[in-house]
């Protein structure tokens, strides 16, 4: 999901999302941009989104426009996450501490604690 660009100099054209790269992370971006919508509302593409996607009016094929624009917004924030240039909370995103295992930290080569 990359925009067409034509740039040259100081002049810079983004034009519509093409289908370019990987299917597979396509796919997953634009599943993942509709669980954004329905669990993470705050999320800034989202919110900004929203009031269009939940407009009785707004056909099929706008809403999936839509998602795919917040699909490609939520793989570049997520890289920007990933590599560390901000927060996932100041982009809107809700983190759920409760679901990462916690293990204690254990030094190599020791064994580990009996099982409960």
């Amino acid at each position: 999901m990359c925009p067409r660009e034509d740039s040259s100099a100081q002049r810079r054209f983004q034009g519509a999302i093409s289908k370019h790269g990987n299917p597979r992370v396509r796919t997953v971006l634009v599943e993942a941009a509709w669980r954004l919508v329905q669990y993470q509302p705050t999320y800034k593409p989202v919110a900004k989104w929203l009031p269009v996607l939940a407009h009785p009016k707004t056909t099929r094929a706008k809403r999936k426009q839509i998602i795919v624009a917040i699909g490609r917004q939520f793989g570049v924030d997520w890289w920007r996450v990933r590599t560390r240039r901000c927060q996932a909370a100041d982009l809107g995103l809700k983190t759920n501490p409760r679901h990462r295992p916690s293990r204690p930290h254990r030094e190599p080569g020791k064994p580990r604690p009996p099982e409960r």
